[in-house]
């Protein structure tokens, strides 16, 4: 009697070999479009990008579809920022879109963070502060903004819609947390 196949797990940087995985996979695919989606917007790989788009364009959710029509890519090479500006401009253009889900295949985990270093993502994020709520499932958020004031409030205003959150670390020169942080149950 032959074993089924177990599911790979998706490896951001190793996602190549992933695809290949895949395609042996019983519901290829069908239960890889996540996956799909972002192999095709990330790798260097002509052969799997054009299979990936096709798929995408073809046989995807209608979220994804409209999300692949940004001409943004996936980095492998440049700051992790860098992806998730990408990911923001995906969620802006598809609102049904899972961005904790992509969140998660580049690498991000359960913690969603943002430091100095992430500014660019953050700026961008001030024009859209709503959908910082799509990453509810985050168990984890830290942020450390030290000597920028309140620009960031609107933000901040935003991280109780993420209920899904046990711990959070913020430094920051913030005067007064929300009232509504009191709804954030699990937090530890």
């Amino acid at each position: 009697m032959t074993k089924p196949a177990e599911t790979p797990v998706f490896k951001f940087y190793t996602m190549d070999e992933y695809y290949e995985d895949i395609k042996k996979c019983k519901n290829f695919p069908e239960d890889f479009y996540y996956e799909i989606f972002v192999i095709a917007k990330a790798t260097s790989n002509k052969k799997n990008r054009t299979e990936c788009a096709n798929i995408i364009k073809k046989q995807a959710p209608e979220a994804l579809q409209i999300a692949f029509k940004s001409r943004k890519r996936i980095t492998q090479k440049g700051k992790r920022v860098a992806r998730m500006i990408s990911i923001l401009e995906y969620g802006l253009l598809s609102e049904d879109l899972d961005l904790l889900k992509l969140h998660n295949l580049i690498g991000g985990g359960s913690k969603l963070w943002f430091f100095h270093s992430s500014t660019d993502f953050l700026d961008r994020l001030l024009e859209h502060p709503h959908i910082l709520r799509r990453f509810n499932g985050v168990k984890s958020l830290e942020i450390h903004l030290k000597d920028f004031g309140n620009k960031y409030d609107s933000i901040l205003n935003e991280i109780s819609k993420l209920t899904s959150l046990e711990e959070i670390d913020l430094e920051g020169d913030y005067e007064q947390l929300p009232e509504d942080f009191g709804n954030l149950n699990l937090l530890s």
